[in-house]
């Protein structure tokens, strides 16, 4: 089987991640019902600005990288009004003003204490062609930590 990018991929991993995409989609489905797209967009909004006024009162004891971080994944899902957001590391360490390794190592504390939840890890790619990891805020309300 050929895969979008025109990678051969197996028919046994093709299954798998067909299952995978249905039984999500069947939990969603039971979860929530059906959502419009204008739905999914005002939840996004919704959970940034929750999570805005969470970093601004100081909630969860994060550091300045951590809040710089968060701030970053935030803006980023206000701006696109999307539940999911790429953090590209370079934008990431930019906008917290640190190392591309320090951004990319407090990403992943945040999402190991749950404060946001790795979707895609992303991978390298020489000169430009690699994939940004992919993130998403938790529920603010649900604490988190």
């Amino acid at each position: 089987m050929i895969r979008r990018d025109g990678r051969h991929s197996s028919m046994p991993a093709a299954y798998k991640q067909l299952r995978k995409a249905w039984s999500t989609g069947v939990a969603n489905a039971r979860d929530v019902g059906a959502r419009t797209i204008d739905d999914l967009r005002a939840e996004a909004v919704e959970r940034a600005y929750l999570w805005s006024d969470r970093l601004v009162d100081g909630t969860d004891g994060l550091s300045a990288v951590e809040t710089a971080v968060m701030s970053y994944v935030v803006e980023e899902a206000e701006r696109r009004q999307m539940l999911r957001v790429t953090c590209p590391g370079r934008a990431v360490a930019e906008r917290a003003q640190v190392p591309h390794r320090t951004a990319a190592r407090t990403l992943k504390s945040l999402s190991d204490r749950g404060l946001l939840v790795r979707c895609s890890a992303g991978r390298r790619g020489a000169d430009g062609s690699g994939k940004a990891a992919t993130y998403a805020l938790s529920d603010p309300l649900s604490g988190g930590t």
